[in-house]
């Protein structure tokens, strides 16, 4: 119950940091902007290029923005490839990068309070190691 707590508190996290608007998948308003940080840009520029390329060996070649791999884009390459697979049915505009992030606090506050239940069974305790 308390690993539960400690995701709810990690999603609760995430919400207040970034909002909602990173969990809608076919609004990129917030990554064009540059959220926090600009390296996003470079990252969704990477996925929109594999994602209209053929399939190509290696796995994550693509040929938009002068050819390249999707992992040299950080665009998270097995979500990418995974997301590929689908992308007759996607939004014009879809974007995953919001859910990974928030699936991330989710666990990281779920892998926190794993930590912290190996030194005590006390829920305050468990609950604070987030």
């Amino acid at each position: 119950m308390e690993l539960v707590a400690c995701g709810l508190i990690g999603a609760f996290t995430f919400l207040c940091v970034f909002g909602v608007i990173p969990l809608i998948v076919n609004d990129d308003r917030w990554i064009l902007n540059g959220y926090i940080e600009k390296d996003v840009i470079q990252h969704y520029a990477g996925w929109m290029a594999f994602r209209k390329s053929a399939w190509q060996y290696p796995l994550g070649a693509f040929t938009g923005l002068m050819g390249g791999i999707v992992s040299y884009t950080d665009s998270i390459p097995w979500i990418a490839i995974f997301f590929k697979l689908f992308e007759s049915v996607l939004p014009e505009t879809f974007q995953y990068f919001g859910i990974y992030i928030f699936v991330c606090y989710i666990l990281q506050g779920i892998t926190g309070g794993m930590i912290f239940k190996l030194f005590s069974d006390h829920r305050k305790f468990i609950m604070c190691g987030i």
